[in-house]
């Protein structure tokens, strides 16, 4: 395993020891930060269990949403307050690691 796999790994073990930030269930915010936790974890799944290599189409995911930017996803964070700042950098963290990749 590739030190940028091994750097993956680790950010994602220590971003699935945290708990989900709470708040109300219907809270959108909260809502943005979920769905964007649940597209990163398939794409990191597959990246580890392909011993730290990025699918073409996984790569070009992240492009895509490189190019869209972050503000949407910071704007829902700063709504939701301190905890969810905290979920939302970890979630770049990984988003980081996983551009760091070689490519299949």
């Amino acid at each position: 395993m590739t030190e940028a796999a091994r750097r993956l790994h680790k950010l994602w073990n220590e971003h699935r020891a945290v708990p989900f930030p709470g708040g109300r269930s219907a809270d959108p915010h909260l809502h943005e930060i979920a769905l964007y936790d649940a597209w990163l974890e398939p794409i990191v799944s597959a990246a580890l269990a392909s011993e730290g290599r990025l699918s073409a189409a996984h790569g070009a995911m992240l492009r895509q949403r490189r190019e869209e930017g972050n503000q949407a996803l910071w704007a829902a964070a700063g709504e939701a307050g301190d905890a969810a700042r905290s979920h939302v950098a970890r979630l770049l963290r990984i988003e980081e690691a996983l551009g760091a990749l070689p490519l299949d």
